[in-house]
């Protein structure tokens, strides 16, 4: 969330189109949603991207492939996605992974206020 309401102005109009496709994926799921606005950038692991202009939201599915977790979000600047967005992706899904095997992935949530 950070990401998408701290996004300079030029950005704020997708910024908004990324939460669109983010509540269209907690009604519908993945399914209804074009490879031109998300596809699989790593598939040993999981990782996708979300794509709204030059924005990017990279997640993976967690909790049985139901939940889906955000680990950053990224001004793309050329054609290719940065091998190091991808990793550390991949960094923030092994450490789900280790914590969710483990019993002891702690959710934290801000408070509305």
């Amino acid at each position: 969330m950070d990401f998408l309401t701290g996004i300079e102005d030029q950005f704020k109009a997708h910024a908004t189109g990324l939460l669109v496709l983010l509540e269209r994926i907690a009604d519908c799921g993945l399914d209804g949603i074009s490879s031109k606005l998300c596809h699989c950038v790593d598939r040993k692991y999981g990782i996708y991207e979300l794509i709204k202009g030059r924005l990017r939201l990279f997640f993976f599915k967690g909790d049985g492939g139901i939940v889906l977790i955000a680990t950053h979000g990224i001004v793309k600047k050329s054609q290719k996605t940065p091998q190091q967005d991808i990793d550390r992706a991949i960094a923030v899904k092994k450490a789900y992974d280790q914590a969710r095997a483990k019993n002891k992935l702690v959710i934290e949530m801000e408070e509305e206020g």
